[in-house]
């Protein structure tokens, strides 16, 4: 990196001086290509720190396109950002629990990110700034990205203006300062008096991705778009109010049953059969949610797909996704008619021996082969914006996180939620499905359970509460579901009474959470 750096200061200064030499330049991309794989290992182990070692859009513009084509590339988009909780079991991974896909303009790629990207969950439309380089995006964690006076110019020859150069976008009034602050936010450059005007609208923006909707960012923004300035209360209202249609409103699922084209009658569900597990989970999540919402399925025919099975084997989850979809659209199911799409196709060796695996609160379920109801519901509970259901071992085995005290992480460990094993059976026989309800915390942070029936402990007490895995118990107003409590280091304890389970669950329900993520939660 340092070598390649001490390079490019002496082209830039041979170019000032009209002395460039054709060996000058091969050397730059010599070290170029030295430099590629440093930058990818560092892109997967520091973000953040290969963010602030990469180009930047002055300087990328300055290297002659023989470099351009090796090094990597600045770009601001409008981007789809997918996360997708890895639902194999936990000795059949070889990645994080959880992965990040960015679908841009060009191409699909894998996303590293850091900060609050980290718990961010799908977004469509979600606004990014970064890099990408060979099939990999490194995501800056703030949505607009502070332009320097060097990299302004340049960037005003590649992007339009979001809004007029002498006013501010935050307040609408003309910028009385000599220089404007100038940011890119999703490939178009807006413009503010001050860069505490530009930090109230990145704190505003922040604030909606953590929203629980797919849409919270990218239909906020185009409603901004068309204002003279930035209204701050309507954004962030606007947020709000797609969160609660998110979680709280039945949703339309569109089931898949693909076949690829070398094998065009094979699909793993009859249509009657698909219906009924859908049909069957949305019993489960109307029970779950107090009648707050439930799937509306629509099967379709047999959908075969442009590519043989080889193909699919060799590309992503998402590809598979845009074609099923672009294919079911022609067959007369629209994708605007649908919130959620589930993509039911012969198995694949690629993501075996997983039976399904869904977008962390978005559009896109994939179930692998044939699966069963529980399945389905568990990968429903990533759609809407839930993470796994985890636990602490007890004691260390060195086979995965360490937590507090050298106890252990485990994916899955809750065995009572079937955001856990969706298949798990008590001591006594009993299913985890369909008595397996999502956790009260789940509940909370679906608003399922509203904030009036959780009740914040702060000092020592009697707090009483009902089951929240009962669907009568918010019949009883004032009557109280959950119990939470902040540790010294401002984590929650969370604590519940879950009585489905005869024999086996019945007392206290104690879970261990990450304020504002839907992500972590252990028992």
């Amino acid at each position: 990196l340092d070598t390649f750096a001490t390079w490019f200061q002496g082209y830039r200064s041979a170019v000032a001086a009209g002395t460039v030499t054709e060996a000058q330049t091969d050397e730059g991309r010599q070290l170029a290509e030295a430099r590629k794989p440093v930058l990818m290992q560092l892109l997967r182990e520091n973000t953040w720190q290969a963010l602030n070692q990469s180009l930047k859009w002055n300087e990328w513009a300055a290297l002659p396109p023989a470099i351009q084509a090796v090094v990597e590339k600045p770009f601001s988009e409008s981007a789809q950002f997918s996360v997708t909780p890895d639902c194999r079991p936990p000795n059949a991974r070889i990645a994080p629990w959880q992965t990040q896909r960015l679908g841009l303009a060009d191409r699909d790629y894998d996303a590293f990110v850091y900060g609050q990207l980290q718990t961010t969950t799908t977004k469509l439309g979600l606004p990014v700034q970064g890099f990408v380089l060979e099939g990999m995006a490194a995501l800056w964690e703030s949505p607009l990205y502070l332009l320097t006076d060097e990299e302004l110019p340049v960037v005003q020859s590649l992007f339009p203006d979001g809004n007029a150069r002498n006013k501010s976008w935050l307040t609408g009034q003309e910028i009385q300062a000599e220089k404007p602050v100038a940011a890119l936010l999703g490939g178009q450059i807006h413009y503010f008096a001050s860069r505490e005007e530009l930090s109230v609208v990145v704190s505003t923006v922040t604030a909606a991705a953590k929203q629980l909707s797919p849409q919270s960012v990218s239909a906020p923004i185009a409603a901004a778009m068309g204002g003279e300035n930035f209204d701050t209360v309507s954004f962030a209202r606007h947020a709000i109010q797609l969160a609660s249609t998110w979680t709280e409103q039945p949703k339309r699922a569109l089931g898949i049953r693909i076949a690829f084209s070398d094998a065009p009658t094979v699909t793993p569900y009859t249509q009657a059969g698909l219906l009924q597990d859908l049909l069957s989970s949305s019993n489960s999540i109307r029970e779950m949610s107090f009648g707050k919402t439930w799937i509306i399925p629509t099967v379709t025919g047999v959908i075969v797909l442009p590519n043989p099975k080889s193909f699919y084997e060799a590309n992503s989850n998402e590809k598979l996704a845009a074609d099923a979809k672009a294919v079911a659209a022609v067959a007369g199911f629209p994708t605007a008619n649908f919130d959620i799409f589930v993509h039911c196709f012969p198995a694949l060796n690629r993501v075996s021996p997983t039976p399904a695996f869904a977008n962390l609160n978005g559009p896109e379920h994939w179930v692998n082969g044939l699966g069963v109801a529980s399945i389905n519901v568990h990968e429903f509970g990533h759609n809407y914006g839930l993470g796994h259901a985890n636990a602490w071992l007890g004691l260390a085995t060195g086979a995965a996180f360490q937590g507090h005290g050298g106890i252990e992480h485990q994916e899955y460990g809750d065995p009572f939620d079937i955001m856990g094993p969706d298949r798990n059976a008590m001591a006594n026989g009993q299913p985890v499905y369909p008595l397996g309800h999502f956790s009260m915390r789940g509940k909370s942070i679906l608003n399922w359970i509203e904030p009036a029936q959780v009740l914040e402990a702060s000092t020592n007490g009697i707090y009483r509460i009902r089951r929240f895995d009962h669907p009568g118990s918010r019949a009883t107003p004032g009557g109280a579901l959950a119990v939470k409590l902040k540790t010294a280091e401002g984590q929650e304890l969370w604590l519940g009474y879950r009585r489905n389970f005869a024999n086996s669950a019945e007392g206290l329900y104690v879970l261990w959470g990450i304020p504002n993520s839907p992500i972590d939660s252990w028992t």
